[in-house]
């Protein structure tokens, strides 16, 4: 599995933040490279945390995040676990594209959401920093998991 760096990109927050949280994306994606159905689903701790789980409930968060709460569309829909890997990058791809254009969309992190985030008002600004966090420790949880499969290691 490749080690690939975080991306040593210049410019303004405007940049750099989402270029993080696409190489996070993009890196937790990569632990399922190879993998089948069985062994996406494998877990080695009793809370069930799986890489399929994991793309699951990522994809699920940047969406109520950037979807329902920032942007205030829709009704947050429940989880649902794919039964396939391919189901879960799929979804998660096209949540993924999704998020990127609302990111994209959004010229100053100051904006605030517009949606219910169960307390005030969040600016993009803290939604990036918030989801960079929540992506960066689930796609380390996928790093061990990962490892502990085929002893693969890599970003």
């Amino acid at each position: 599995m490749a080690d690939i760096d975080t991306p040593r990109t210049g410019g303004p927050e405007t940049t750099i933040l989402p270029s993080t949280l696409r190489y996070l994306r993009e890196s937790l994606l990569r632990k399922a490279d190879g993998l089948d159905d069985e062994t996406a689903h494998w877990s080695p701790v009793a809370s069930g945390t799986s890489i399929l789980w994991l793309i699951d409930h990522m994809a699920f968060v940047e969406e109520i995040w950037f979807v329902n709460r920032f942007l205030g569309e829709g009704e947050i829909r429940p989880f649902i676990s794919s039964d396939t890997l391919q189901q879960a990058r799929d979804n998660y791809e096209t949540i993924g594209q999704r998020v990127d254009e609302v990111i994209d969309q959004t010229l100053d992190f100051d904006t605030t959401s517009a949606g219910d985030t169960g307390n005030e008002s969040v600016s993009m600004r803290w939604i990036l920093t918030h989801l960079i966090s929540e992506l960066a420790r689930h796609a380390g949880h996928a790093d061990i998991i990962r490892e502990l499969i085929d002893t693969s290691i890599g970003r």
